[in-house]
């Protein structure tokens, strides 16, 4: 009986957190979210995706 409890818990921690993720999943992207590099004023943290010193890596490779 003493394990029976903290399975129960872990089981409904697990599916809380199943239920929250479809849920996240299946909501729509807000207008005006796809393009967010538009807004990006290059903070200092370097290994962003949307800095533009990784921009411009990205094309040196492409090209």
């Amino acid at each position: 009986m003493q394990f029976i409890a903290p399975l129960l818990f872990l089981g409904f921690l697990g599916g809380m957190y199943a239920s929250a993720y479809y849920l996240n999943l299946k909501t729509p992207k807000p207008e005006g979210c796809e393009d967010v590099d538009v807004s990006c004023a290059s903070c200092s943290i370097s290994t962003c995706g949307l800095h533009p010193d990784s921009k411009k890596l990205i094309v040196e490779v492409k090209s």
